[in-house]
């Protein structure tokens, strides 16, 4: 089976902590131009997002629940995991 690497979201997506956002004398322009370039980002997001489920839905992975993490061994089997 082929290997994929999961993508970390950079930082700049994590969180914008821009003060021109909050500044009510902040160029228009500037703000649109911010605001257009994480909406374009989203979108691909999203879309990596649907491709991911999708890959889940193929593969037949079930979806992971925190309240079961502690049933995981220490070598990292999943044995006595019930999903």
């Amino acid at each position: 089976m082929d290997s994929y690497s999961v993508p970390v979201p950079p930082e700049d997506i994590a969180g914008y902590s821009e003060s021109f956002l909050m500044d009510v004398n902040s160029d228009p322009q500037k703000v649109t131009d911010l605001l257009s370039s994480l909406a374009v980002r989203l979108e691909q997001i999203t879309g990596q997002a649907s491709q991911y489920k999708q890959y889940q839905r193929d593969l037949q992975v079930p979806n992971f629940r925190e309240e079961n993490a502690h049933n995981y061994s220490k070598n990292g089997s999943n044995e006595n995991v019930a999903l």
